[in-house]
């Protein structure tokens, strides 16, 4: 019974874990950018400037005060990869979220350009690097790789041991 929970514990210690929740926070981002919409009202973006291909990438907005007119925000990559939020009039201390898929893009590319505007006027430019992760089953080959060479040296140490046995008897029959 000892043992079994010994094994379980081992176990449990060595397995990955993925329920690492995201964070929607503003001190969860690395980024931060203000935009200065009219009547001198200021929203805020929070954002992370590394865009990890395979993971969903957030983008949090605030509006500090109450607006009296609405607001349309166009977060736009070019090309068909945008979204838009609405912050509607008389919204006070307003904030929502949104996210692009991490299958948005497939190859890196760095300093890409999402392009924030306000109702189609005011805009500013966020720098974003979108980066590919190395491959998750380099893991494995590295490690099948290490067995594969650990078995070819295995097998030299015991044939050159073999050879030299051999080696030994024939000179002994010689003698």
């Amino acid at each position: 019974m000892k043992y079994r929970l010994t094994l379980l514990s081992v176990m449990m210690l060595l397995l990955p874990v993925s329920a690492d929740p995201y964070c929607h926070q503003d001190e969860c981002f690395t980024d931060k950018a203000e935009l200065v919409v009219p009547n001198g009202q200021i929203v805020h973006i929070y954002y992370n400037s590394l865009f990890e291909i395979g993971e969903n990438w957030f983008i949090v907005i605030w509006l500090e005060n109450s607006t009296d007119n609405d607001i349309d925000l166009v977060f736009d990559f070019g090309g068909d990869i945008s979204k838009s939020v609405e912050i509607k009039s008389g919204s006070s201390n307003y904030t929502d979220s949104l996210s692009f898929s991490g299958s948005t893009f497939s190859s890196e590319r760095f300093d890409t350009e999402l392009n924030v505007s306000f109702n189609g006027n005011n805009h500013i430019i966020l720098e974003i690097d979108i980066n590919k992760k190395p491959a998750e089953d380099m893991v494995y080959l590295w490690g099948g790789m290490s067995v594969f060479w650990f078995a070819i040296g295995a097998y030299v140490l015991y044939i050159s041991n073999k050879l030299r046995e051999l080696s030994k008897k024939v000179k002994s029959n010689n003698e």
